[in-house]
């Protein structure tokens, strides 16, 4: 499974969108991302990955241009019935830019701690823009041709927007659709979700995020991540210029 961590488009993508359409002297300087993630509940595509516990995902990513690879790492818990205690997924990717619109193309490698045999391979294609009104806009298609290994196809489509209230404040959402096709494959769905942030730094926010399904119960395993709840998140992310520069 991704990770909900957003990845940043390279520097050039960005200055794109500014409308600067010269290259930044620093675009073929390579650079590292690393960021942090705890919450009181650890949620990806509107499932509960902890059966309601707190979770925490840390990743790094080192980009060269607009080429990207990286790590992510999650903890999980589904069960005493389940022996996965987390989750690594290593990516590499690309994210180039045209006129207004910036793009993310990228393959991911799912790794399961204690239960190799389900690991699988997720692939996916997106891009983003500005809209009016400052809001940021986002379409994502992922596809896995062997989902958890087990015989069964993914599909997934993703709308995500973003909203800055003021320089401190701002809103985001998601709304998808998760198709799955194949022999015992899991139930499809959609999801929603809406939540406000606070940055408390311009590296350090706290955000608050409501999540639904339109699974039931009986279509969940477990039987109690697919209900509909409110999350505590607190981020943390920065770049190894960004520390170099401060130094």
């Amino acid at each position: 499974m991704a990770s909900g961590l957003a990845l940043s488009v390279s520097s050039y993508a960005h200055a794109q969108s500014q409308g600067d359409n010269t290259q930044p002297a620093s675009y073929w300087k390579p650079d590292l991302a690393i960021a942090a993630d705890f919450a009181s509940d650890s949620m990806f595509r509107g499932q509960s990955q902890t059966r309601g516990k707190p979770g925490m995902t840390a990743q790094a990513v080192t980009s060269l241009g607009p080429l990207y690879a990286g790590a992510i790492w999650m903890n999980r818990d589904y069960g005493a019935h389940d022996p996965i205690t987390a989750e690594t997924d290593y990516l590499v990717g690309v994210s180039p830019s045209y006129g207004p619109f910036r793009f993310d193309f990228n393959a991911l490698r799912v790794h399961f701690t204690h239960q190799a045999s389900s690991d699988y391979w997720e692939y996916k294609a997106g891009a983003e823009t500005d809209l009016p009104l400052g809001i940021t806009a986002a379409l994502n298609y992922y596809h896995s041709p062997n989902y958890y290994n087990a015989d069964s196809k993914e599909n997934v489509y993703e709308l995500t927007l973003d909203k800055p209230l003021n320089t401190q404040c701002s809103l985001s959402g998601s709304a998808g659709l998760a198709r799955f096709t194949g022999h015992d494959a899991p139930h499809s769905y959609n999801w929603f979700d809406a939540g406000i942030d606070y940055h408390i730094t311009p590296d350090l926010k706290a955000g608050l995020k409501y999540y639904t399904t339109t699974l039931g119960r009986a279509d969940c395993v477990p039987s109690n991540a697919c209900h509909s709840r409110v999350v505590l998140e607190l981020s943390w992310s920065t770049t190894l210029r960004s520390l170099l520069s401060k130094g």
